[in-house]
């Protein structure tokens, strides 16, 4: 059988052309006279780099009912953003018998408010925006007239 010389030419080519686009090697990645950090102390930091990327909140929900009676069980979904548009869940917790569900969590330093979602039939409101003020989150259920003590 016969073999073209076209087929043979566009081979090497395609193998040569393959070879020369994977860098050729010395793992260097493109930059000359740089070094990969080996450990911890090699890094360099710049001076305004913030550390603090996440940070820490109070969250305290009270869960009251038409009549401003506790309501203990409820059911609470944190989140770190809105859930309707694709929020994080950040943690799930149940009121007490005085109503009251407090929890410290950890969000990224950049969330401002947290949502607290709720399917639970005694209270009116089911997603709740809350501002993270001073490192807490407080937020009253309520019912529509009254006031709510939220941020």
């Amino acid at each position: 059988m016969k073999r073209h010389p076209f087929s043979t030419v566009f081979a090497v080519s395609l193998l040569l052309t393959f070879l020369a686009g994977c860098g050729g090697g010395g793992g260097s990645g493109g930059n000359s006279g740089s070094s990969v950090p080996q450990d911890m102390d090699e890094l360099d930091i710049s001076d305004n780099f913030d550390f603090g990327m996440t940070q820490a909140v109070a969250v305290t929900i009270t869960a009251l009912d038409s009549a401003e009676s506790p309501v203990e069980g409820a059911r609470f979904d944190i989140y770190d953003g809105d859930p309707t548009n694709g929020g994080n869940l950040v943690c799930t917790g149940i009121s007490d018998a005085q109503g009251v569900y407090e929890k410290e969590i950890t969000v990224a330093a950049r969330v401002t408010r947290i949502y607290v979602k709720t399917n639970h039939p005694d209270l009116y409101y089911k997603v709740v925006s809350v501002r993270i003020v001073g490192g807490a989150a407080e937020y009253t259920y309520s019912t529509p007239g009254s006031q709510p003590a939220h941020s």
